[in-house]
């Protein structure tokens, strides 16, 4: 338990950075007087970073240690976050932006991994969610708190040197921790014989699909509802809180609701439900109304990030680090090109088209899912 407490903490502390930028952006942007679409494309650096970790991670986790990898991802990230607050432009704001996301790209692979080789088995999926569940938790105080910091008269850089605190309790924890031990490996895991089927793909299609929706949602809602319907940016950045809030009660009852019914119906009902509040969403004009069906967004969101990676695992008999490596990598991918895409939107059209392009993407995940378990079930007949 006492190595899960460590994991389960990071995503934590993912959560809290990651969930940052959406409120901050407007901050970073007149500090460097450039467009709020400039910082989007700035954060797709830390996309990039955290992605091209996520990759390499995948290859590391089976050779070298894996303490040692948290280590180089506890350092990696604080010189990021610590460059970024004392970058005199915006060109250095980007390059330790990008540092950042590659120590936290780090972190986010070894705990998705951890979970899917501690011999979970059929908790796999509950796990995942649980793991996720302490991300939006993270998510939940951090725009709030940023919010009502900046108001009292405090810097984006105060507030992302103030995150870092939360770090030193993990590192502290981390090192008394014995991973190795609870880690399964198995000759039959290391060596998977299943070949991967269109299904894995499909499910890989889904993953960048949701990705990319939840990031240009997290990121943009609160500039939509300050620049867009003009609300305060205090009152603005509890709709994220809301969003991660019930993101974190949905999350558990996901756990639940994957033990009774196929995870593949999960991931469709949930979101089919999200592109129709989304859609709603977009065609009203009332900011706390907008602020309400955010909330609900939350909660059909949450059965989504994990209970698609976890079917994505299912694809084939036995889950393999190289298997989790393309889930989490693809997954990421969506996160890098949701910045670039919706910054562009943004830019050149208006923001509503952001979110717009958002709720597409949710809905694809639900056409993805359901081609993905046709295919399936046909592997499944061919080959038992």
């Amino acid at each position: 338990m006492g190595n899960l407490a460590v994991i389960y903490l990071l995503f934590m502390y993912i959560g809290v950075t990651f969930n940052l930028a959406g409120v901050m952006s407007i901050a970073i942007a007149t500090t460097y007087t450039v467009d709020t679409a400039v910082v989007g494309y700035v954060f797709s650096l830390f996309s990039v970073g955290y992605s091209l970790a996520i990759f390499v991670n995948g290859f590391l986790l089976e050779r070298a240690a894996f303490k040692m990898l948290l280590y180089a991802s506890f350092l990696i990230t604080f010189a990021g976050i610590v460059t970024a607050t004392l970058a005199a432009g915006i060109e250095m704001f980007a390059a330790a932006i990008f540092a950042a996301g590659v120590g936290l790209g780090v972190l986010c692979s070894s705990g998705n991994y951890y979970i899917v080789r501690s011999c979970y088995n059929k908790e796999r999926t509950a796990k995942l969610n649980i793991l996720n569940f302490f991300y939006s938790f993270g998510a939940i105080v951090s725009p709030v708190a940023a919010g009502q910091l900046l108001k009292s008269g405090l810097s984006w850089q105060q507030i992302y040197l103030l995150s870092l605190t939360c770090l030193a309790p993990i590192i502290l924890l981390a090192v008394a921790a014995k991973f190795e031990k609870a880690l399964c490996h198995t000759e039959e895991e290391s060596n998977p014989s299943d070949p991967w089927h269109a299904g894995v793909y499909l499910v890989g299609a889904a993953l960048f699909c949701y990705v990319a929706s939840e990031m240009i949602l997290a990121y943009w809602i609160v500039v939509y509802l300050v620049e867009g319907l003009g609300m305060p940016v205090v009152s603005a950045s509890i709709s994220l809180s809301l969003f991660w809030g019930f993101m974190a009660i949905g999350r558990l009852l996901s756990g639940m609701a994957a033990a009774r019914i196929p995870v593949s119906y999960l991931i469709m009902a949930c979101s089919l439900a999200s592109f129709l509040v989304f859609a709603w969403m977009l065609t009203i004009q009332d900011p706390y109304m907008v602020i309400v069906l955010v909330a609900v967004l939350g909660l059909t969101y949450s059965g989504l990030y994990a209970s698609i990676l976890s079917y994505g695992t299912m694809q084939i008999r036995h889950a393999s680090s190289t298997l989790m490596t393309f889930f989490v990598t693809v997954g990421s991918i969506g996160g890098i090109l949701s910045f670039l895409t919706s910054s562009y939107l943004k830019q050149h059209y208006n923001i509503a088209s952001a979110l717009m392009l958002s709720m597409a993407a949710v809905g694809l995940v639900c056409v993805f899912i359901g081609i993905a378990a046709a295919v399936n079930r046909y592997w499944r007949k061919k080959y038992t």
